[in-house]
């Protein structure tokens, strides 16, 4: 089931900040202040995902200067969050990133982002959230083997007014025109 073009389902929880501090953080509090990139990956400490955590830190003024808000959300716990956190990137830790880190415990939330698998496994995804509150564009994969890069995240916030519609391309192999 596609969230595209629908309500971001709404979460409450803890999450590592940027300064260290555990804090809840509620996905509605950015409604109708900032657009949200929301991404899962499936555990901290696995050899892929730092790739893709990092780059997103490491371009995160990009998309502040678009007042974008990014969160990376896993099923691990606040205490290994700042673990990683407190590892050193080339002792296969993250060091002090720059958004936070969303402590998903329960799998409450991939669950409602559909990025739960029945093992208990996260699937890594991207969520485009708008202002509203309305999931623009999403991607997920089973592809663990793969870091994902962040430009299309950035390049897909370029825009100063969310789109109200979805590009796919054509079934005919065309390139798909914009709206």
């Amino acid at each position: 089931m596609s969230l595209v073009q629908k309500a971001a389902p709404d979460f409450s929880a803890d999450a590592v900040m940027p300064d260290g501090q555990t804090a809840k953080l509620t996905l509605s509090s950015f409604k109708g202040k900032k657009y949200v990139v929301l991404f899962f990956y499936p555990f901290d400490f696995t050899f892929v995902c730092p790739t893709e955590i990092l780059g997103f830190s490491n371009h995160i003024a990009e998309f502040e200067k678009r007042n974008v808000q990014v969160i990376g959300c896993s099923i691990d716990s606040p205490h290994v969050h700042r673990a990683w956190r407190s590892t050193k990137v080339e002792d296969g830790g993250i060091g002090a990133i720059k958004y936070p880190l969303v402590a998903d415990v329960n799998k409450t939330i991939a669950r409602e982002y559909g990025v739960l698998l029945e093992g208990g496994m996260a699937l890594r995804g991207t969520f485009l959230i708008d202002k509203a509150g309305v999931v623009r564009q999403s991607r997920s994969t089973t592809c663990r083997s793969a870091a994902r890069s962040t430009r299309p995240c950035a390049w897909s916030t370029r825009s100063s007014t969310p789109r109200s519609t979805v590009r796919s391309a054509p079934s005919d192999g065309r390139r798909a025109r914009r709206p």
